[in-house]
This record gives C-alpha cells, sequence and structure tokens, in this order.
C-alpha cells in the first residue's frame, strides 16, 4: 500500500505530540526497528491503537510485511482485550508499555514506549491469504465482531478518496478521531500516499491545547463527525482557527439540520470548503461525498458514489427503485466493499463473501439531480400500534423543540427517550403526540447529565 513512501524523502511525514519531526524517509528507517524480532511469516498481530508515533510506525511495519493486523482502540476495557486475545489467539501484541495483559505471552522487543509481546502458545492458522486488517465495526467496543479487509479494498478506497479530495504534498492534517476507526485510519492513508503531513494528536478537541497544536503547525485541513463539528460551532468559529483551513471533511453518522446550517454558513463566510461523506466500516471508509459546492444546495445529502463506487436503490423484495424520492435500502458495489465478518479465529480462513457488494442497512432515495439522501436504518424503524415509525426522525423532532436525546424500545408498543438535563417530560410528550398522531402512552423520558457516546464519538444507541 506505501511503498511510494521513499519518493518523498526528507519532506516531513510525522510531527508528534512532542513536537518530534519524522521526514518520509525517517519512518521507513524506523520501520526495520520494529519488524526485527517478527517472524517472516504471514502472523496474526493485535495492534493496540493510539494516535501516537509507536502506532503508526507499528501499522506500517505490519502491514507492509504481509501480516495480518488488527486495530484496536487502546481504550476498550482491560477484560474484553483479553477474551479477545482468547478467542482470536494472536501471534503478537503490539501495546503501550503500561498496559498489563493477564495473558500467556512474552516481551521479546520495545519500540519506545510499546512493547511487543509474543504468543507462548501459537496456534497455526490458516488465514485467508488476501486478508490483511481486521477492523472493529465504527461503535463496537471490544466486540468480538470485525470487518476483514484486503490490501485492494484499501487500495482502491485509498485511491477513490484522492480523486475528489484536494489533498496534496503540502498538506497537513491532524487526528482528530480514534487511529482504530475506520475515518480516522483513511485520513491517515491519504494523506501518507500522498507525501502530506499527520501531526499526531490525541487530545480532544475541546482541550485548550488542541487549538494551540493546530495553529502552531499550520493544519489546514481535518475529518470530523457530528460530535466534533458541535465543539468545533462552539469553540472555533473565529478567524485565526480558518486563517490556513483549506477544507475539512464531515462522516461517521448525519448532523442535524440546525447544525449543519450553521457549520455550512461559517464555511461559506470563511470562504473553506466543506465536504459531506458518508461511508462504514464495511467498505473500507467511504462510499459517497458531496462535493463542497453542493454543501448549500443539497444541504443534508451524502451527495454521489465515490469514483469506482455505484449505489442502488432496493425494496423490500429486493427489487431496484428508479423513481426519484421513493425510499429503499441503500445498496453499494465497489472495489473497496470488505471481505465479510469476522466473530471468531476459524472466520480468518473465510474469502471473500461479500463480492463487491454492501447491503448498508439505511433507508434513502435518489433526488432528480442523482443526489442521495438518507432517511434512517432498517434497525431504527419500529412498528407501534401497527404505525411504522422511524426513531431518527423522533429525535428530529426533539431536536428541533430544543432538546438533544436518543430514543429506543425497550418492550413492545413503547418508545423509552433519553434527553439531556430535561424534566418538563408532560410537555415534550404532547408535542409528541401532536407532532406524531402517537398516543402519549407510548412515550416514557428520562433524563441523564449527558447523553453517551463511543470511542469513536457516535451516540450509543443501546445503553441502560
Amino acid at each position: 500500500m506505501f511503498k511510494n513512501l521513499k519518493k518523498f524523502k526528507n519532506k516531513t511525514a510525522i510531527i508528534t505530540e512532542k513536537n518530534n519531526y519524522f521526514s518520509y524517509t525517517n519512518i521507513i528507517e524506523e520501520t526495520d526497528k520494529v519488524l526485527k524480532e517478527i517472524d517472516s511469516k504471514k502472523n496474526l498481530i493485535f495492534l493496540i491503537a493510539k494516535n501516537n508515533l509507536e502506532t503508526l510506525i507499528g501499522y506500517l511495519s505490519f502491514t507492509e510485511s504481509a501480516n495480518v493486523v488488527a486495530l484496536i482502540d487502546d481504550r476498550t476495557n482491560i477484560d474484553l482485550l483479553e477474551k479477545l486475545i482468547l478467542l482470536y489467539k494472536p501471534d503478537y501484541i503490539y501495546c503501550d508499555s503500561k498496559k498489563k495483559l493477564n495473558v500467556k505471552y512474552k516481551l521479546i522487543n520495545s519500540y519506545y514506549n510499546f512493547h511487543i509481546l509474543k504468543s507462548k502458545d501459537a496456534v497455526k492458522k490458516n488465514m485467508y491469504d488476501k486478508l490483511a486488517l481486521l477492523i472493529s465495526t465504527s461503535g463496537s467496543t471490544g466486540s468480538a465482531k470485525f470487518v476483514r479487509q484486503s490490501n485492494v479494498n484499501i487500495e482502491s478506497n485509498i485511491k477513490s478518496i484522492i480523486n475528489f479530495l484536494p489533498i496534496d504534498p503540502n498538506d497537513v492534517t491532524i487526528t482528530t478521531l480514534p487511529f482504530s476507526y475506520v475515518y480516522g485510519l483513511s485520513i491517515i492513508n491519504t494523506h501518507l500516499k500522498k507525501g502530506a503531513a499527520v501531526v499526531l494528536n490525541e487530545k480532544s478537541m475541546i482541550d485548550k491545547s488542541f487549538k494551540k497544536t493546530f495553529i502552531k503547525h499550520n493544519v489546514n485541513n481535518f475529518g470530523g463527525v457530528p460530535y466534533s463539528y458541535k465543539i468545533m460551532n462552539r469553540v472555533f468559529n473565529d478567524s485565526t482557527f480558518f486563517n490556513k483551513l483549506k477544507y475539512s471533511t464531515h462522516a461517521g453518522g448525519k448532523m442535524n439540520l440546525e447544525l449543519l446550517k450553521d457549520i455550512v454558513s461559517l464555511y461559506k463566510k470563511n470562504k473553506t470548503k466543506f465536504y459531506s461523506m458518508y461511508g462504514s466500516a464495511e467498505a473500507t471508509a467511504r462510499m459517497a461525498y458531496l462535493d463542497w459546492k453542493f454543501a448549500e444546495k443539497k444541504m443534508g445529502s451524502i451527495g454521489k458514489a465515490i469514483p469506482g463506487g455505484k449505489f442502488t436503490i432496493e425494496d423490500t423484495k429486493g427489487k431496484e427503485i428508479y423513481k426519484h424520492g421513493n425510499q429503499g435500502e441503500l445498496i453499494y458495489r465497489g472495489k473497496n466493499v470488505c471481505l465479510g465478518y469476522a466473530e471468531k479465529i476459524s472466520d480468518l480462513t473465510k474469502g471473500d463473501t461479500n463480492k463487491g457488494i454492501l447491503r448498508t442497512g439505511d433507508i434513502g432515495f435518489k433526488d432528480i439531480d442523482g443526489f442521495y439522501f438518507l432517511s434512517g436504518r432498517k434497525d431504527r424503524f419500529v412498528k407501534i400500534h401497527g404505525q411504522r415509525i422511524n426513531l431518527i426522525e423522533l429525535e428530529e423532532i426533539i431536536l428541533n423543540y430544543g432538546i438533544e436525546s436518543l430514543c429506543q424500545t425497550n418492550e413492545e408498543n413503547k418508545i423509552h427517550i433519553f434527553t439531556k438535563k430535561y424534566d418538563k417530560f408532560k410537555e415534550l410528550i404532547n408535542h409528541l403526540s401532536i407532532k406524531t398522531s402517537i398516543h402519549p402512552s407510548v412515550f416514557s423520558i428520562s433524563s441523564i447529565n449527558k447523553l453517551p457516546i463511543n470511542l469513536n464519538f457516535k451516540p450509543k444507541l443501546k445503553f441502560n
């Protein structure tokens, strides 16, 4: 994937949190330090990822030496991580030296603050020859379920992204999302492929030091999920932040319309490009993008398929819907569609079960100009007394009322609403009943201090 890095020679590739600069020549040299104790066979390596130099060098080292890498967030609960290790039996674990794992592995090498641990009870694995990467589906934390990706999946998506995003060798991006999150990883992949610089950052965007780092290193682009843009709209809406900013991207979930209007207006005012995108781990990152020129005119749209990809809309019987505006499931076809899933070690032997076709589970439609819009998830439509309800639309109604919420159905014909610091339950229920024609008895409400988000800064849809 990264055979071309040596041509960028002394250009800056990485800037660490400690303000250490590494050129492309440097990072190629660093990979040899990590690999020297790794067996030459195709190994399964658990990379417990952070947004730091050790993770990036490990990732480059392992993937370029034809190993299979499982990217797992460093913040994953230790008990869940140990269960994953027992289930998949990786040949090596590469993690922060401070992480204490109760597993049968021995220390064989160190790279700065990371240890390389080798299994004492290695298990032979007949892994699929094209398997390259295992990555959690967005939102899963410590789940045994991984998406299986090949080099072809990854390379085709990198190529598509750099075809439509204006990334050039003079660009400087910053990590605002986890390395183990497919969206965060795609930003790193595409910038390295183009010879640009990546500022490695572990801080939240809301941290005061983030803005200082952003300005100090002349960052000119970044990527964010809706949660990132909520922070940005509050904290980074001044000219100093936009002074060098060329563009930014949004993915990782639908942004509510009010916030989207604010962001598009802010970018237009500062003459900065804003790209909305749509993707998933199953598509190795991106499936669609909305060109910045249409950010206002087609607000809320995911845009059109990336170069090399294709969308169709299908009804419940799998028949293609051609009429503009008619809703159905969004189906994607492209070389970036993953091989399939893995939930146990034996699944690593499986080949390409998807054959380039992804049933996204998202409900949407195409407008008369060929732009696609999403209206909900198949798994977030519920039937209440025979009436089909879209929980996403319900959350938008509540948001337009001025309240953030998450909606769930925990029992038949009941919708439970979690709101953020709100106690006028009767007023909200009456408002919902009028807006939806659903009887008030269907709704119940709880107020909590903070709506939960997962490690990828996306809302947790299942919580107690």
